[in-house]
């Protein structure tokens, strides 16, 4: 059963400033990811974010957050867990709402580029990622 438990959850300000501190980003699927390798749990970990200048209602932002979420609990098996798991951000990057479909179908290319990353990363054949000069970190 795919289930989202709280300890998928990151949650703590700690991890969270790490997290933006020393982690790697990428643009897929009309999201922005910001990940960090290894997170000493036995799970892989999300962390959901629209930011409030695109929209400015919590109603929407919210919608958008519960579909972000429901599409990574569909797929999330598209990431397996290795030895350490992974800690993420998904940061919503559309002007726009978008339907379940579209970024039920956006999180799965997300989680497809994540998954070939971390594999590159366990093999020691990891490329420089882009990390953009604008964000805090």
């Amino acid at each position: 059963m795919n289930r989202f438990s709280k300890q998928e959850r990151i949650c703590l300000k700690r991890d969270i400033d790490k997290l933006f501190r020393n982690g790697k980003y990428f643009f897929a699927g009309g999201f922005k990811c910001c990940y960090l390798y290894g997170n000493g749990h036995p799970v892989n970990r999300i962390m959901v974010s629209v930011p409030k200048k695109l929209f400015k209602r919590a109603v929407k932002r919210n919608l958008l957050k519960r579909r972000i979420k429901e599409a990574y609990r569909k797929n999330k098996a598209l990431l397996p867990v290795a030895e350490a798991g992974c800690d993420m951000v998904i940061i919503y990057m559309g002007k726009d709402v978008r339907q379940s479909s579209d970024i039920e179908n956006g999180i799965r290319e997300l989680l497809g580029k994540l998954s070939a990353l971390v594999s590159e990363m366990e093999n020691g054949t990891e490329k420089n990622p882009v990390v953009p000069p604008d964000f805090p970190g």
